[in-house]
C-alpha cells in the first residue's frame, strides 16, 4: 500500500458529469457507496477544469483538510469507488492518478446484475422498481428508451 498522507495526485475525468450522471449518482450509487465516497467522487470532480480533463498537480493534504477525512477513511472510501467502476487509481514515483471513470447511464446500471443485487439489498425491491420507472420515463423523454426483455 503506498502512502496517501503528504503525497501529490493528479485527476483525468473522461467526460463532464450531467444533471442525469448527478441524479444516478444520488439514487442508484448512494446506497451502495455512502456520502463520504460520494462526496469524494465529486470533490475530485470539482478540481479538473472540465475543459482540460485533467488536473494540475495537487497536494493529498488538500482534500483531506476540505473533506476532514483521514488518510486511512480517504483510502477505503477510495477503494470503494474503485469496487463499483467509478474510479481507477495509478502510482508511480511518489504521484497518484485518480482516472475518474463515468456514472453508468440508468439503462447500463439496471442491466448490471452485481450492481443492481447489492443496490436492492440496501433499498428493497420495491424502490428498485420505482427506480426503474423513474429513470426509463426520464429517458423517453430525452429520446433514449430502455426496454428490458424486449426483442
Amino acid at each position: 500500500m503506498y502512502p496517501v498522507e503528504n503525497s501529490a495526485f493528479s485527476i483525468v475525468i473522461e467526460d463532464i458529469l450531467t444533471d442525469l450522471d448527478r441524479r444516478v449518482l444520488t439514487y442508484l450509487y448512494l446506497p451502495i457507496i455512502g456520502e463520504k465516497a460520494l462526496s469524494i467522487y465529486q470533490t475530485l470532480f470539482t478540481m479538473v477544469n472540465p475543459l482540460e480533463k485533467e488536473s494540475s498537480i495537487l497536494s493529498h493534504s488538500q482534500v483531506l483538510n476540505l473533506l476532514k477525512l483521514s488518510a486511512k477513511t480517504f483510502t477505503l472510501e477510495r477503494r470503494t469507488l474503485e469496487a463499483v467502476g467509478l474510479l481507477s487509481t495509478y502510482y508511480k514515483d511518489g504521484l497518484f492518478v485518480y482516472v475518474l471513470k463515468n456514472v453508468l447511464k440508468p439503462y447500463e446500471f439496471f442491466s448490471n446484475k452485481e450492481l443492481c443485487f447489492v443496490l436492492e439489498s440496501f433499498i428493497g425491491k420495491e424502490e428498485i422498481e420505482r427506480l426503474t420507472f423513474e429513470f426509463n420515463k426520464e429517458q423517453a423523454i430525452c429520446g433514449f428508451r430502455y426496454t428490458p426483455n424486449q426483442s
